[in-house]
């Protein structure tokens, strides 16, 4: 949220005259939390040691995505996309995860001097916008 604020992203944009705004309720919502809820586990990853050109980090991570009998699967973790995944997270049902993901772009910083793209080797000379700042503040202002 500390980055929204900072761009201004906060405030309510209205909606044009010709548009109801949608009432939901919480039962509204309630399947869409579930699946996301029960999504989480699958996004989840443990890789302490170096393995061929995937980083090993020290805690549990997120990655991007997974899709069920696909043969390609992320097993590395994103910078940005961390960002944005813990933003749905910050409920504080999920602190020890957040707080190891927080661990594990420490970790790179340490290892690397950046935090960068991506926990590949190949990815490791190149970071994404500096959003480590806004996350550590977003993190512990939940």
């Amino acid at each position: 949220m500390v980055l929204l604020k900072a761009i201004n992203l906060t405030k309510k944009i209205p909606l044009l005259p010709r548009f109801n705004q949608p009432t939901l309720t919480a039962d509204d919502v309630k399947p869409a939390r579930e699946y996301i809820t029960a999504y989480w586990p699958k996004l989840t990853r443990y890789n302490p040691k170096d393995t061929d050109s995937l980083v090993g980090l020290p805690k549990p991570y997120l990655v991007p995505a997974y899709e069920e009998g696909h043969e390609f699967d992320f097993n590395e973790l994103y910078y940005w996309d961390s960002y944005f995944m813990v933003q749905g997270l910050l409920d504080g049902q999920h602190k020890e995860l957040v707080l190891g993901i927080l661990e594990d772009l420490f970790s790179l910083f340490k290892r690397y001097g950046i935090v960068p793209n991506a926990s590949r080797t190949y990815l490791t000379g190149r970071s994404q916008p500096p959003l480590l700042t806004s996350f550590i503040l977003d993190v512990f202002a939940a």
